[in-house]
């Protein structure tokens, strides 16, 4: 960017300074740099890079990505709008040495850029309400600057380079072109790109790389060339998918095989259990070592169902034979169920349903031995003690008597307690 020397400084206030409105506290009106520019309707845009070349201006590089950079030396623009793709409706307060042209350490003029057509201006307002303060001393060292976009003249650089295109119509055409393409190809990349990390995870595949779709080119003949070529990228995209998927499931597979191997000849129920736990969800299982795990740890559920079923059935029957023995009277006797009474809470009483017992003890039998007579005991509940309110009776099974109470019930609800 050129240096203002301290004449041009002068001519330049002369000649009427920074057109812009603006103060000392930093309140600068940009509204004359909105709307500049019209929107494009089209999906796919074509960005170039603005370069000086000779007296003119040409197109040095173009990308299918919007190329927002900080560097003031690019000057990146949208081939179909011509909008600049640097933030050209900023405008920059700094100050520079009055005497040299130089920027203050203080407050550089960071955003002047002769490619982008950020030039600095002197800005009359902001230095002439400083003069007032200092009285004039600050101007001897010191000038406020104003850095705003030239329009006029950056819009003739563009169309000078837009000039230069032979064939206009043929950017539309390949634009065109590749937004019918575009979506396929973003999926075939991803996908591809996604498998790759998956197998450099799984199976340390190092030599495997990603693909990243082109996106700078350095002429309109390279853009055509990739635009052409994209429907056997996306093909070659995805056979390498394929191929990387099939490496990738026997990866799977190897780990599953030396994880089965790993647990020796005889493994646990429990090893089994971790093994399908691990792999019941996953993409790729080996089926044949996931029908063996499941298989053991099937048999292993059953014979455990099988062996409670046989402990149920001999407690059952050692429970009808003591409650049918004609010398059990005496004997305590118990039933579980659900318990329900009346308990105290912080407002009052309330009704309450908890899993309890109710015990008895025997007082006699029917003569066919299938029922006895019982003397009401007790309550429980299965977790905590049992609080119920004076004057009521919990009610278990159907039975709700005071204590004492002798009943009649069958020998298959009751067990002996101990």
């Amino acid at each position: 960017m050129k240096k203002l020397g301290l004449a041009l400084l002068v001519s330049s206030c002369l000649a009427g300074c920074a057109s812009t409105s603006s103060n000392l506290k930093g309140g600068i009106d940009n509204s004359h740099l909105q709307n500049l520019f019209p929107v494009s309707d089209n999906k796919s845009v074509l960005f170039a890079k603005l370069e000086k070349k000779g007296d003119g201006f040409h197109f040095g590089e173009y990308s299918i990505e919007a190329q927002r950079t900080t560097n003031v030396n690019d000057a990146w623009v949208n081939v179909n709008t011509g909008e600049p793709q640097w933030n050209y409706q900023s405008i920059q307060r700094c100050s520079v040495v009055t005497a040299t042209g130089n920027d203050t350490s203080g407050e550089p003029c960071t955003t002047a850029s002769d490619i982008r057509f950020m030039e600095r201006q002197y800005d009359a307002v902001a230095n002439g309400s400083m003069a007032l303060v200092t009285v004039g001393l600050s101007a001897a060292i010191a000038s406020y600057m104003l850095v705003e976009f030239q329009y006029e003249e950056y819009v003739e650089a563009y169309q000078d380079a837009l000039s230069k295109i032979e064939d206009k119509e043929k950017i539309a055409t390949l634009l065109q072109k590749f937004e019918e393409h575009k979506a396929s190809l973003r999926k075939a990349e991803y996908s591809y790109n996604q498998t790759v990390t998956k197998l450099k995870n799984k199976a340390s595949e190092s030599e495997v790389e990603k693909y990243s779709v082109d996106t700078r080119f350095s002429d309109l003949g390279e853009f055509e060339l990739f635009v052409n070529s994209i429907p056997s990228v996306i093909n070659q995209l995805n056979a390498k998918t394929a191929v990387a998927e099939e490496k990738l499931k026997e990866a799977h597979y190897k780990e599953q095989r030396d994880l089965f191997a790993s647990y020796g000849n005889s493994p646990s129920i429990s090893e089994y259990k971790a093994f399908i736990k691990k792999f019941r969800y996953a993409k790729y299982t080996d089926k044949e070592l996931y029908q063996i795990a499941q298989s053991k740890v099937n048999e292993a559920e059953n014979r455990k169902r099988l062996a409670k079923e046989k402990r149920e059935k001999e407690k059952r029957e050692y429970s009808l034979a003591v409650l049918r023995n004609p010398d059990s009277v005496g004997e305590k006797v118990c039933r579980d169920g659900s318990m329900k009474y009346i308990g105290q809470t912080y407002s009052g009483w309330a009704e309450f349903e908890r899993p309890g017992q109710l015990q008895a003890f025997i007082e006699g039998h029917s003569p066919d031995m299938n029922r006895v007579k019982l003397r009401i005991s007790g309550h429980a509940l299965s977790n905590g003690t049992l609080r119920y309110k004076s004057g009521t009776n919990p009610s278990l099974g159907g039975i709700s008597v005071p204590l004492g109470t002798i009943v009649w019930e069958s020998v298959n609800n009751w067990y002996p307690c101990s």
